[in-house]
């Protein structure tokens, strides 16, 4: 069971707290809870233009859009190290976990990338 509440009022606070309250700690596992600053997810809008800059850049040097969005995400997103008993492994984030702050950096440094390699958007 996965639950997010977004804390915007002491109504919806004092259900995370009866949320917790009711959680089952006699199971085998253990249970996570996080509490965060709330960020906006990034939106559709942003989502087309990545994607309408990203297939531009890939129609200029001749790539498929897949193959530049990987390339993006290894040259633009910092990657986290997962940890297993065979090694660490360094994973990228995913652009779909990327909150508007960071989608719109994003687009930015894409398109500033894109400009550097002689793209001329047609936004």
């Amino acid at each position: 069971m996965k639950r997010t509440l977004v804390l915007r009022s002491p109504e919806i606070r004092d259900r995370a707290i009866s949320a917790l309250a009711a959680l089952n700690l006699q199971t085998k596992k253990p249970w996570c809870v996080e509490i965060k600053p709330y960020t906006q997810p990034r939106n559709l809008e942003q989502n087309a233009l990545y994607w309408a800059c990203v297939q531009q850049i890939a129609r200029h040097v001749g790539h498929s859009s897949d193959d530049i969005h990987e390339i993006v995400k290894m040259k633009f997103l910092a990657p986290t190290v997962v940890e297993l008993p065979d090694g660490d492994y360094s994973v990228v984030k995913s652009t779909t976990r990327l909150n508007k702050e960071e989608m719109s950096e994003l687009i930015d440094q894409v398109c500033a990338w894109g400009a550097s390699l002689g793209v001329e958007f047609d936004r």
